[in-house]
């Protein structure tokens, strides 16, 4: 029986099909996909003597920093001098 010579391309192709497989379902079982590590957001608490008001430009003193748990603004704060609601803060630049 004579057989045909394999080619090394094919052989290459073979084992990265194969590796990459297995990489993946070692992922899957190791869980990471399900549960990802929780996103680190800019921590605006550390700052508090930088943040200005938005609205009339009030300083560090007379803001209240607010929760942290919405995904989108991850500090709101409430401002004493202009008496709104919520305020969203920006830390000074300079």
């Amino acid at each position: 029986m004579d057989l045909d010579p394999v080619s090394p391309l094919g052989v290459l192709l073979f084992v990265f099909v194969v590796s990459m497989t297995l990489h993946y379902w070692f992922d899957l079982t190791r869980n990471r996909h399900r549960n990802p590590e929780p996103v680190t957001r800019f921590d605006y608490t550390k700052f508090k003597d930088q943040i200005i008001c938005g609205k009339c430009g009030a300083g560090s003193d007379e803001i209240e920093l607010g929760p942290r748990n919405d995904l989108y603004n991850p500090c709101m704060a409430r401002c004493t001098r202009c008496g709104s609601e919520w305020v969203f803060t920006e830390p000074i630049r300079g």
